[in-house]
């Protein structure tokens, strides 16, 4: 009784289709996830020291600390005073030293990731040990903050450029091999393996068959690394003393503001000027010259269907079908020039008329749904059925309804026809692109790759004549060796203890609570930087708003994405001070930066055409932003603020080196006051929670994307089902139904029962006042003894009979005991159904048993490899169908 209650009470409403039982699918993975994320957002937020107060009570010292920042003072900047150099010049060299330190280190570290990327890549290497231990390797890296690499490197060659450059290389292998690897086990490995094939080397059959498909991607995957470390370098060379970040906290410490601003106009420039770099490096040297041209012609097409997306209906009406005939008249080239401005003048007198009638059609329409509303109080007669477009319509919707709906199917068409052409120009492209014209313009395409490598050369040798190659003396080596035991000898107490709580060593902060406190500051700053970008990507989108309105919010949010997340911090530093909160406003900047952009590109492909139909019934700009916008891009939505979320976890810690949280702050600080056992501890739990938010964040948003779910999940969620579908094929049988109904025909027939039992029982409780007990008994036996039909072809509702005399007068104890009978016959039907899932899941698994048995007798007695193989994948088929037929719900 307890399960059916609960069944009843917590499924939604059984309802028709087509005379068959169903049910709204249950949304137990979505809600779960809402309920868990704002139940940790509300924990995070109360953990934090908020300080929103002082924050909004110093906006007018932030506004005033931007104006001292770019107030400029050049006779200061270019004076020199008693030092050899002036501010400017030690600007400009810190600049070129910290470029130079980027670029090398990048160079580096690509190279170091090649090799691990393709030991990794399951495709290349066949052995699962070596791909596990590599993937292992660059997993562990990627935990570690970059900057953390600097404070160790420190001890074995001092606060050089070198030790910067070499962090900066370790922190490319780890961000660069990962993604790839990715890139390798997406190839075509079919030209590799023939080429072995051949006799060739396994380095020759690289080089030949697999470089070729990743050399584009190792190239941006380089640059890109490259605008990442000039973006963190202030944060790891501030940690050595070296290059900008010196000069940036420096000029901080001193309250030197226009200095700070200055610094970071130039980076900013500098971030921007390398992405433009990159885009032209992308599309002049790394495509080839043919390739180039059919990504020109692509992009006119892409161009035309972007503006077709985003034009407005009422021009696009007057534009593409009012006056289509006008239009490609005057395409005409043959044309006076009187012909075309009297085609003009005629298209203008159409136009105006239009607007004229459209409004005037609005008004009719308006005031006829006034009248109608006064005289009925039916809401029906308010509403009129379309039968072209298959919806209701709201009687002052009709004309501006008609009007979109022909928009936009006149657009779907257009569309439709623009891509199909599209496609048409690729294949013709693809088909006249002979293998003598690609060997034709080869040579040019390899003289410009090469022009490209001896530039990247030359930088490289010329970045490291900049890089200081001196090691620490003997003393400082062999200490820091000694350090770096004692981080290994990792202090266990100070996971759950602190010194003020009484633990044995040196953290304010015990490890857990530091833990906690980063994933607070990283969960509170996505959720606030994830509500304001999801509306930020509405105002920016020209689907949604005006497309001035759109262009201007475009250009504040892709201002604020340009600017590194670590530079917000140092802003917000001087306002709030150093802290957790201060790491909550910088990643909330970071966070609506990047997300506006993904955004503005969900709206931008969202269909219309929902959001019209609803318009058309009368709903509201709150129910069609709820019920047509969001949720068309909720589900990408969600998966891009978990990605973001992983990114501002490890965003938090390098911020913490600035004093924009406590975890970073402290790791530094271990280190520089040697308290290397808590160091380790830090760092331990770093990594752990890192990899962990990794897998789940990776988990959800597979779940999320794709609705896949982990092996072990799903195996999970098949066991529970194949229980419940006993219970659901139990009830059938209760109820006497003979059709053989598929596990959602069940369920929904299982939860409509107990349903109506519930129902019933409440209706027999009150009239016959009845214990409760009873009385879900008695509507239980009146749904067994009626006979009512619940097939798929037909469905008599339940009529319960309502003879009081005869329930009345019987004994309550004898009821228990008939109704109890009922009970067990269910758990019968039960036991039953398992006795026999289990005996055919047996029959199963013996018949594949013979199968395989037989199979590898054959294998055993066979010499031809052909064979084996075809007999080794039969064995693997057979288990494979087997374990579908097993974890089968529908027995």
């Amino acid at each position: 009784m307890f399960n059916r209650k609960i069944n009843a009470k917590f499924n939604s409403e059984v309802f028709k289709i087509n005379s068959e039982l169903s049910k709204k699918p249950k949304r137990l993975f979505f809600w779960t996830l809402t309920i868990f994320c704002l139940f940790i957002v509300v924990i995070s937020w109360f953990t934090l020291d908020s300080k929103w107060n002082e924050f909004f009570q110093s906006i007018p010292d932030l506004f005033q600390r931007f104006k001292e920042m770019f107030s400029w003072d050049w006779n200061d900047f270019l004076d020199k005073g008693s030092s050899n150099n002036s501010f400017f010049e030690n600007s400009i060299n810190s600049i070129w030293e910290t470029l130079s330190m980027s670029f090398a280190g990048t160079i580096f570290g690509i190279v170091l990731a090649i090799p691990f990327a393709v030991v990794a890549s399951s495709n290349i290497v066949k052995n699962k040990s070596w791909n596990f231990i590599s993937r292992f390797i660059l997993s562990i890296f990627r935990t570690i903050p970059a900057f953390t690499y600097a404070l160790i490197l420190v001890g074995y060659f001092g606060a050089t450029t070198f030790t910067v450059m070499a962090a900066l290389t370790i922190f490319t292998f780890s961000i660069a091999g990962k993604t790839l690897y990715e890139r390798i086990e997406q190839i075509d490995t079919q030209i590799y393996i023939a080429s072995q094939a051949t006799g060739a080397s396994k380095f020759k059959s690289f080089r030949t068959a697999v470089w070729p498909q990743i050399s584009h991607h190792t190239l941006s995957t380089t640059f890109y690394s490259l605008e990442t470390n000039i973006r963190y370098i202030s944060i790891i060379a501030g940690v050595t003393k070296i290059g900008i970040g010196q000069l940036i906290d420096t000029s901080i410490a001193y309250d030197r503001w226009d200095r700070v601003g200055f610094l970071i106009t130039i980076l900013l420039v500098i971030i921007l000027s390398l992405e433009l770099f990159i885009w032209l490096i992308k599309n002049y040297i790394i495509e080839d010259k043919d390739f180039l041209l059919d990504k020109k012609e692509q992009k006119k097409f892409e161009k035309e269907l972007r503006k077709i997306k985003n034009e407005k209906f009422i021009s696009f009406y007057i534009e593409n079908i009012l006056c289509q005939e006008i239009n490609n008249e005057l395409k005409n080239l043959s044309l006076s020039k009187n012909e075309t401005k009297l085609l003009k003048s005629k298209k203008l007198i159409i136009k105006n008329n239009f607007i004229n009638e459209y409004k005037l059609n609005l008004i009719n329409d308006k005031n006829e749904y006034l009248q109608i509303k006064s005289k009925s109080s039916n809401d029906l007669d308010l509403y009129i059925w379309n039968q072209e477009y298959k919806i209701n319509i709201r009687i002052d919707k009709k004309y501006s309804t008609m009007i979109k709906m022909q928009t936009e199917i006149f657009k779907f068409k257009l569309l439709s026809s623009i891509k199909e052409e599209q496609t048409l120009k690729h294949k013709e492209f693809v088909n006249n692109l002979s293998v003598e014209q690609v060997l034709k313009n080869e040579p040019k395409h390899f003289i410009k790759r090469i022009i490209l490598y001896l530039f990247l050369l030359s930088l490289l040798i010329y970045s490291l004549t900049l890089v200081k190659w001196e090691l620490a003396n003997k003393e400082t080596v062999k200490l820091l060796n000694s350090h770096i035991l004692q981080m290994i000898k990792i202090s266990w107490s100070s996971f759950f203890t602190s010194v003020n709580s009484g633990g044995n060593n040196n953290a304010p902060y015990s490890v857990v609570y530091l833990l906690y406190e980063t994933l607070s500051i990283a969960v509170v700053a996505t959720f606030i930087g994830a509500i304001i970008a999801y509306v930020l990507g509405m105002l920016s989108s020209e689907k949604i708003v005006n497309k001035y309105v759109a262009r201007f919010f475009l250009l504040i949010t892709s201002a604020l994405r340009s600017v590194p997340t670590y530079i917000y911090a140092l802003i917000f530093l001087v306002v709030v001070g150093m802290g957790p909160f201060t790491g909550v406003l910088a990643l909330i900047m970071g966070t609506i930066g990047m997300l506006t952009k993904y955004n503005r590109e969900l709206f931008d492909d969202i269909n219309q055409k929902i959001i019209f139909q609803m318009e058309a019934t009368g709903l509201g700009l709150l129910g069609r932003i709820r019920y047509g916008i969001i949720a068309q891009t909720s589900t990408a939505a969600v998966s891009n603020v978990l990605y973001r979320f992983e990114i501002n976890y490890k965003e938090v810690i390098m911020l913490g080196a600035v004093g924009a949280g406590n975890m970073g702050f402290l790791l530094n600080t271990y280190f520089t006051d040697q308290y290397f056992r808590e160091f380790g501890a830090l760092l331990l739990g770093i990594i752990i929670v890192t990899l962990c938010i990794e897998y789940i964040s990776n988990t959800l948003r597979n779940k999320i994307n794709n609705n896949s779910d982990l092996k072990w999940l799903s195996k999970l969620i098949n066991i529970i089902n194949q229980k419940m579908f006993i219970s659901f094929k139990a009830n059938e049988k209760l109820l006497n139904i003979e059709d053989k109904l598929s596990f959602s025909e069940s369920s929904a027939l299982y939860t409509y029962t107990n349903q109506q039992i519930l129902k019933r029982a409440k209706v027999i409780k009150k009239e016959f006042n009845l214990p409760s007990k009873i009385s879900w008994y008695l509507a239980l036996n009146e749904q067994i003894n009626n006979n009512y039909s619940l097939t798929r072809k037909s469905m008599n509702k339940l009529e319960l009979q309502k003879d009081k005399t005869y329930i009345l007068n019987k004994d309550i104890k004898i009821w228990n005991q008939e109704l109890k009978k009922i009970d067990q016959k269910f758990h019968l039907f039960k036991t039953e159904l398992k006795h026999k899932r289990n005996k055919w899941v047996k029959e199963v698994k013996q018949n594949s048993l013979k199968e395989i048995k037989t199979i590898k007798k054959q294998l055993l007695l066979t010499t031809d490899n052909i064979m084996k193989k075809e007999f080794k994948s039969s064995i693997k088929y057979i288990k494979q169908n087997t374990k579908m037929k097993i974890t089968n719900i529908n027995y």
